[in-house]
């Protein structure tokens, strides 16, 4: 059966491939802004489209090339709107739902300066909240999009590679024992909830409901 499943998406990805690399856009983008960031495994997801490279069913640059555009455009709308709104913003939907994020990325801003745009991208839960306190902040707008490509640039191959040296990996040792497909289902099910679900629930456990929103620093 998960011989199955992993040919299905297998199979899948390589027939609407130009599909696989608008989900990692609109994923890579979509995990950066503030509060519905939070909810999105698109981290998880990158690598695990990085471990199809392997199977010829996507390919490695026009992925990360996809990866970074999405990156970069998701970091660059929330730092506009904090630039554009300033303190209107806290009262805007979704922060207005969580009032209490915006001053504890101001306090992540405060104490790394504009180093924290890089460091947020690699940062979970501080990563969908840090552009726009940049924007509120009075952040240069060409220094934070300098800073937001090169973050995006480093970001974006990191992660892709790694997904594809843990499919390539997988892919020897399918050879060798005949199950590449389970071994390959089992890994994108374990990067999942690994990258993505415990750490969630490990903030839920430790701080409570919203932490996984709000803990940030």
């Amino acid at each position: 059966m998960l011989g199955h499943l992993s040919d299905t998406i297998v199979h899948a990805a390589r027939t609407h491939a130009l599909l696989a690399y608008g989900l990692a856009f609109v994923l890579t983008a979509a995990e950066a802004f503030p509060v519905i960031g939070a909810l999105v495994p698109g981290t998880a997801i990158i690598v695990g489209l990085g471990a199809l490279v392997p199977t010829g069913a996507l390919h490695f640059w026009p992925l990360v090339a996809w990866s970074t555009g999405g990156a970069i455009l998701g970091d660059g709308l929330p730092f506009w709107f904090g630039s554009r709104f300033r303190n209107q913003a806290t009262g805007l939907w979704p922060l207005s739902l969580h009032p209490d994020l915006l001053p504890r990325g101001k306090a992540f801003f405060e104490r790394h300066g504009g180093s924290a745009v890089i460091i947020a991208r690699f940062t979970p839960g501080v990563r969908a909240v840090v552009p726009i306190v940049a924007g509120v902040s009075g952040m240069r707008s060409l220094r934070f999009y300098v800073l937001d490509v090169v973050s995006a640039v480093i970001w974006a191959p990191a992660h892709v590679g790694a997904g594809v040296l843990v499919g390539a990996s997988l892919a020897i040792l399918g050879v060798m024992a005949g199950r590449l497909e389970a071994l390959l289902i089992g890994l994108i099910v374990s990067l999942v909830l690994l990258l993505w679900l415990v750490p969630r629930l490990l903030r839920f456990v430790i701080m409570g409901w919203p932490a996984p929103l709000a803990a940030i620093g």
